[in-house]
């Protein structure tokens, strides 16, 4: 299989990962909207996309989708590396959501702050997936630039 192929194929593996994780950060927002949304129902979705975030994180770190990114493109490296970084801090927000949502009581301001906090993580991590899928388009793009 070419290299081209590869990036397409991990590009597209990528975005349907993406599509994936997208749909809880919508449910998440779904939930939130309603003024009197249930916790247990909050904090299980966190749990459940806090195990997807994870082992999509882990693929990603041990080569994954930017592995023949880098090897066809090695100035991609350094964005690469930073958006590898982002990982563990969106981690750390979905375990600081799970703990705000885990108290015993959560009075109208601690809402507010998951809500905020929410809003804050799905904007960041959006962003995210775009420069992951921006970095392989960009070496996928380049590669077929070099066979003309």
């Amino acid at each position: 299989m070419s290299a081209v192929s590869k990036n397409a194929m991990s590009a597209q593996a990528l975005q349907a990962q993406h599509h994936e994780l997208r749909d809880f950060l919508h449910e998440g927002t779904q939930l939130l909207a309603d003024t009197g949304w249930a916790v247990d129902d909050f904090f299980s979705l966190l749990a459940v996309l806090r195990r997807h975030l994870q082992e999509h994180f882990e693929h990603e770190e041990q080569g994954g989708y930017f592995r023949e990114a880098i090897l066809a493109r090695p100035q991609l490296a350094p964005r690469a590396k930073a958006l590898l970084e982002q990982h563990e801090r969106f981690i750390a927000t979905i375990d600081e959501l799970l703990t705000l949502v885990g108290a015993d009581t959560i009075s109208a301001p601690r809402r507010s702050d998951i809500e905020t906090q929410w809003q804050r993580f799905s904007n960041e991590f959006l962003q995210h997936e775009t420069g992951e899928v921006d970095l392989l388009q960009f070496a996928f793009n380049e590669e077929l630039g070099t066979g003309d």
